[in-house]
């Protein structure tokens, strides 16, 4: 849901793009969850989400072996603030030391290869978009193989992976399988709303709207930590009110209402220090 439309937003920013598959890997990874982050805090108009959106370029461009030969001095003073802004991201989601290493150990050798013009395993990728321009991707194709299999023809099939990445309709999502008030309060939902929804279990949480798409028919919760707790088609969330197992907080106590604000303006601190 959420997650599968950040997908498509990165797989729009490196349509037709050339980038060594471990590159790929990463943004379709690690970096999904910072993005998944940035927007969940600020909507796509938050400098955080921009940010994270615009880095994008910056890393594409520090792994390509053409700048590495013809500007070798310039990507040497580039790599650092790379790889800085890469740790100081993944610490914000909370990926371990262990973790964040890794991912920065795999770089290091990129941008050494890049360095000497010599990456050897580069992809392109190809993200199909629906024909009035809305990120709906239907696959994104690989050509695998170094550059001079990046020139070569599609009608090669030994050397394309076709990776389907979204594929469905969103159709049915945004029409009511029960036209009721349940669905109508779905439909009043405002961001920040807060919600208290039951787990299997039967264990209650708060969370707040922090996205909703009528074009999706789909909206995403997080919790006071920023953290992503439900991908809800609307048709999902009108059954979880039906249910009781989602019930509207009108207005949050007191101090819950101190907690929220004290920890959005933290966050957004945090977030203004480091950018």
């Amino acid at each position: 849901m959420f997650e599968a439309w950040v997908t498509e937003v990165i797989a729009t920013v490196i349509h037709d793009r050339r980038l060594p598959r471990l590159v790929f890997d990463f943004l379709n990874g690690p970096w999904k969850d910072v993005m998944i982050q940035a927007y969940a805090e600020g909507g796509d108009q938050g400098e955080h989400w921009k940010s994270t959106l615009g880095f994008i370029d910056k890393l594409l461009w520090s792994v390509d072996q053409d700048v590495g030969r013809a500007d070798r001095n310039g990507l040497l003073k580039a790599i650092p603030d790379v790889i800085g802004t890469i740790r100081h991201e993944l610490a914000l989601i909370d990926y371990s030391e262990d973790a964040i290493d890794d991912v920065l150990g795999q770089l290091e050798a990129i941008h050494i290869s890049c360095l000497h013009g010599e990456v050897k395993q580069r992809v392109r990728v190809k993200a199909e978009t629906d024909s009035e321009d809305n990120v709906e991707l239907e696959s994104i194709t690989l050509e695998l193989g170094g550059a001079e299999s990046a020139e070569a023809s599609d009608d090669i099939d030994d050397d394309i992976e076709e990776i389907i990445m979204s594929s469905k309709s969103y159709e049915d999502q945004r029409v009511a399988k029960v036209r009721d008030e349940f669905w109508q309060c779905v439909m009043d939902l405002q961001m920040g709303q807060w919600v208290e929804l039951a787990d299997d279990n039967g264990a209650i949480q708060r969370a707040k709207l922090a996205w909703k798409s009528d074009y999706l028919g789909e909206c995403t919760f997080i919790n006071w930590k920023f953290k992503v707790v439900a991908d809800l088609s609307f048709n999902d969330l009108a059954d979880r009110f039906r249910a009781g197992q989602a019930a509207l907080l009108e207005q949050l106590p007191v101090f819950e209402r101190a907690v929220d604000a004290l920890v959005n303006t933290l966050h957004r601190r945090r977030v203004n220090a480091n950018a």
